[in-house]
């Protein structure tokens, strides 16, 4: 209105292409005297003044306040590799999340960035198959939480800083922070919603904003586990296991497994000049499934001439579970000496069939010097092909859809070898999901939730067996033991129809 009266009086017309809805306007002031025109001008330009200025006090106090703060989180967001969780420091009271005041600041500033538009819930696999949790509430139940209570957050943390300034040394050092004892477990988040996240990374991948969710999520389950000891007796089983035995299943090393001795693999110690270490993952030590797997891939890996070895007796989980369950120290221990242990064995190169172990591997070890070149193997057979040293002959002529897991697609972007492999195959039909690649839909196994969710309890895994079977697939391929391991048990009280191979397993068969 204000530009409408200046064209009408004649000025700004040198504005008149730049504004033309302006211009259009100030037609409306035809006929008007002169001065009721710049009267008109002064009232519409404080109008507009005091309609903004009003606005900025509006917005603290509305659903807009994302406004302010979006842009800044997005800048703000890690630039660390997608499949890494921040690296924990400083000492055990990192762990703890008795309050709001236990978040980092960019958790908190997360909350109120949150444009509460849902995409995240509309991304959940959980949300999406009928279970206890909603990404959105997780950063909108915190930013009610701290408003709610930010008189009593501001007043206790100016309370504590004051009797911090009264304390002898020797007292500040055993202070704790501002004693907000808001129970953020059972007052804001419950159990179930914590335990029941998958950590697929869903959530952060649909956030028009860059919502961190995942660090929130295990910074929670930290505090669970280590500050309150609140562990079931499914997560003390793999804690102990890891811990004693190195392995979650909590099995003792074997001499070596079943196909190991019928492949004549050597390990380390046996092959000290080997080019790559082939590290298999627990699975493929304890479960014959996995073990299946394992032996096609190093099938596959004597038939192009490759020099490989496996570790020996000493190999350690690589940590990736303890991690995404809370358990930070014990996944610390494992990755200090598997580091150890490879730097001392000259270990460059490593090729893993398990997705965590991958991801953990290429993108958390460099937090602690793990500097090693870290290979997927359906990555690693794409590139046999590639260069011409493997060859497919044998036809596999059976439909197959591929399963893409989170820790490779979506976290990782490795989504192109594994169909590369696939289409090499002879005769084998590939039938994709709708939700596939960077948006595939996640198998019900990932967070830990393998060793914490009874088959019964997981709807997830029923919701993308589902997905694969509308295809009219007869095989469902992947190239991750634990996305194998619950579709093959979902498997046995469902459609018998569908069987799940790995890639290497098609491969191996058709060389």
């Amino acid at each position: 209105g204000y530009h409408a009266a200046r064209f009408a009086v004649g000025e700004d017309q040198t504005l008149r292409q730049a504004a033309p809805l302006a211009f259009a306007g100030a037609r409306l002031f035809a006929g008007l005297a002169p001065q009721t025109v710049f009267i008109s001008m002064t009232v519409l330009w404080w109008t507009h003044f005091l309609g903004i200025f009003a606005f900025c006090f509006f917005i603290p106090h509305s659903s807009h306040l994302h406004l302010v703060f979006a842009p800044f989180n997005a800048y703000w967001h890690t630039l660390a590799p997608k499949g890494a969780l921040p690296k924990v420091t400083g000492d055990g009271r990192q762990f703890r999340l008795d309050g709001v005041a236990d978040f980092t600041w960019k958790q908190l500033f997360d909350a109120y960035s949150c444009v509460k538009c849902g995409r995240c819930n509309g991304q959940c696999p959980g949300q999406l198959s009928g279970e206890e949790i909603k990404p959105k509430a997780l950063t909108a139940r915190l930013r009610k939480h701290v408003d709610k209570n930010a008189a009593k957050l501001l007043s206790n943390e100016l309370a504590a800083t004051k009797a911090e300034t009264r304390k002898a040394p020797d007292e500040k050092k055993t202070a704790g922070k501002g004693k907000t004892k808001n129970k953020l477990v059972g007052e804001v988040y419950e159990q179930d919603f914590i335990w029941n996240c998958t950590t697929c990374g869903a959530c952060m991948e649909a956030c028009p904003v860059a919502t961190e969710h995942l660090p929130k999520m295990i910074a929670l389950r930290r505090h669970l586990v280590l500050a309150e000891g609140r562990v079931s007796k499914e997560l003390q089983r793999v804690f102990t296991g890891i811990a004693g035995q190195g392995n979650p299943w909590g099995q003792p090393q074997q001499a070596s497994p079943g196909w190991v001795r019928e492949l004549s693999v050597p390990d380390l110690e046996e092959n000290p000049q080997a080019e790559y270490l082939y590290y298999p993952g627990c699975a493929a030590l304890f479960t014959e499934r996995a073990q299946q797997t394992a032996a096609a891939f190093g099938k596959i890996l004597q038939a192009a001439g490759v020099n490989f070895a496996i570790p020996g007796k000493e190999t350690r989980c690589c940590g990736h579970m303890p991690r995404r369950l809370g358990q930070e120290p014990l996944f610390e221990e494992a990755v200090k000496d598997n580091i150890a242990a490879w730097r001392k064995q000259g270990v460059k190169k490593i090729i893993t069939t398990c997705a965590h172990c991958y991801n953990t591997l290429r993108n958390e070890y460099p937090q602690y010097g793990g500097a090693f070149t870290v290979i997927h193997h359906a990555d690693f057979i794409a590139g046999l092909l590639r260069a011409g040293k493997l060859t497919v002959r044998k036809s596999f002529p059976r439909t197959v859809t591929l399963h893409d897991p989170c820790y490779l697609g979506r976290y990782n972007d490795l989504v192109t070898a594994p169909r590369a492999v696939l289409r090499a195959v002879p005769a084998l039909e590939l039938k994709e999901m709708p939700r596939r690649g960077e948006r595939t839909f996640c198998c019900g196994a990932g967070g830990g939730r393998f060793w914490t969710k009874p088959r019964a309890d997981n709807l997830i895994t029923g919701r993308r067996l589902q997905e694969a079977q509308s295809t009219g697939a007869e095989v469902i391929a992947t190239a991750c033991p634990y996305c194998e391991l619950v579709f093959a048990e979902e498997l046995k009280s469902g459609d018998a129809s569908l069987e799940v191979l790995d890639i290497a397993e098609i491969v191996a068969e058709s060389i």
